[in-house]
């Protein structure tokens, strides 16, 4: 995901998003297809990489005209329902699965998740307007918006965004088994807990975003900081640890959201590939935090050092959130009748 999709990108720059979307979709279906049919393992992880290049494209540029399609002030909740989408998904597909996997056998599962992506296409070419040329927009161009300092510090937030979630939640399970001492047959219900608070922050976050993402960015952080210390002091109760899981969700999903807002507003003239890219820093910051766990995991340390690193990572995102915030006031704002800039 983190490497197909720039490739895409750069190959589809110069056509209509439309058109993209429904190729993305194809390769979708494509891969689902061939997972199902594959002879071994082999054969089965290529169709997963195949069906993985469409994924961060896709949710990228589905962003992009999720955001043009709406009043620029409106931008923000536009795009958070697109990751609403993602969300919902996450909680309904990942058990719909399971259950016609077990039920049926994998390659059931397979064929369910390609009829799915026949249906998005079908949806995709019958409801959404057609491109305008204006949209397209050269690889050269998509790569100059990326020299903007801003661009690279809303990827460096998304970066640490998922890094910080993922050093801890990678191993939730044994965390909340081991240290917590829930029953395994109570471990759904945790997850469950968080799924729903992220859904949750995905909504409000589209309103901060409209409102004050940097700032908002950096104050969640902040409480993400806060609240991995707080996760250690309460690890032993059940009661408390599944309310910190909402808590903990909520406050994540938001900040994840806020971090791909960054890249609508200094982007707008080449977003495709900024976006795209910053699904990628979301992709590399899911591989960055579980790799510094398993680091901890390996040098002794327990499951309870795991929201330390968390917390550290919630930091640096405070700290990239508030140097983007510094460089936005510091730009000169146009100003009319031949008068002198002046700061923001």
């Amino acid at each position: 995901m983190a490497i197909g999709g720039p490739v895409i990108v750069a190959l589809t720059s110069s056509q209509p998003r439309k058109r993209t979307l429904l190729q993305l979709c194809a390769i979708f279906v494509v891969g689902h297809a061939l997972a199902a049919l594959t002879p071994d393992y082999g054969w089965l992880m290529g169709a997963r990489v195949l069906a993985a290049v469409s994924h961060a494209s896709f949710l990228g540029i589905a962003a992009i005209v999720a955001a043009g399609s709406v009043p620029p002030e409106r931008s923000a909740r536009a795009v958070s329902f697109v990751w609403l989408g993602f969300s919902a998904a996450s909680l309904v597909g990942a058990p719909s699965v399971t259950a016609i996997g077990h039920a049926l056998g994998w390659r059931a599962a397979f064929w369910m998740l390609a009829v799915v992506g026949v249906i998005a296409g079908a949806a995709l070419q019958f409801w959404m307007p057609a491109s305008s040329r204006r949209e397209a927009s050269s690889f050269r161009q998509e790569v100059v918006a990326l020299r903007r300092p801003q661009v690279l510090l809303a990827m460096a937030m998304s970066l640490l965004v998922c890094a910080s979630t993922f050093a801890v939640f990678t191993y939730v399970a044994p965390l909340l088994l081991e240290d917590t001492g829930i029953l395994v047959g109570a471990l759904p219900l945790m997850l469950l807990l968080f799924g729903v608070g992220g859904a949750a922050g995905m909504v409000i976050g589209g309103r901060l975003g409209d409102w004050k993402p940097l700032e908002s960015v950096a104050a969640l952080s902040l409480a993400d900081a806060v609240f991995y210390v707080g996760l250690i002091a309460v690890i032993d109760s059940v009661a408390p640890v599944g309310a910190a899981m909402i808590l903990w969700a909520f406050c994540s999903s938001r900040r994840a959201f806020l971090c791909r807002r960054g890249w609508v507003r200094k982007a707008i003239d080449g977003p495709n590939l900024a976006s795209t890219l910053n699904q990628s820093a979301f992709n590399v910051g899911n591989a960055l935090g579980p790799t510094l766990g398993a680091a901890a995991l390996a040098l002794g340390f327990g499951y309870r050092a795991l929201p330390w690193i968390g917390s550290a990572l919630a930091l640096l995102c405070a700290a990239a959130a508030l140097f983007s915030r510094a460089l936005e006031s510091a730009e000169p704002v146009p100003v009319e009748d031949g008068r002198p800039s002046a700061p923001r």
